[in-house]
């Protein structure tokens, strides 16, 4: 007697145990709730701003998947790239991509990855152009050969 109720408590903490794992696992899968989020941060914010102060007749677009810069024939090449995005897309007044740039994550080195997101925009024929921090106007003049009287791309 004393073993069935042993049992059938054994049986009962072994349901409640189980149960419990499955409300868990529920739980997990529900998602969270949805939040707005800044489109640039600060240092995005800055370079925006200096783009559109040279380039006023040019196009600036950010964040630009590089499923809308690149295409390939094979599937497994368009992969390689699939989840990757440029920082910002400076288009002429025809939408045709004159130049990417991209930033660093860090200010000290430039990463393997950078260089290999680098080197696909460059074998489509962009050109890229990498910053490790904000840069100053007249840098950002210099590599985009603005001329200082016409603002236009020299």
């Amino acid at each position: 007697m004393i073993e069935l109720i042993a049992l059938s408590i054994l049986s009962l903490l072994i349901l409640l145990v189980f149960g419990l794992r499955y409300r868990k696992r529920i739980d997990q899968h529900s998602d969270s709730a949805l939040k707005q989020r800044a489109l640039f941060d600060y240092n995005e914010q800055i370079i925006y701003q200096r783009l559109t102060q040279l380039l006023p007749q040019h196009i600036i677009l950010s964040n630009v998947s590089y499923r809308s810069l690149l295409t390939s024939k094979y599937s497994h090449t368009r992969a390689k790239f699939n989840n990757m995005t440029a920082d910002f897309v400076i288009l002429n007044s025809q939408f045709q991509a004159i130049a990417i740039i991209s930033l660093c994550d860090s200010v000290f080195t430039q990463h393997r990855e950078d260089r290999y997101e680098d080197a696909l925009l460059e074998m489509a024929g962009y050109r890229v152009i990498r910053y490790a921090g904000v840069p100053d106007l007249k840098r950002l003049s210099r590599d985009l050969n603005i001329q200082e009287k016409s603002m236009a791309f020299a």
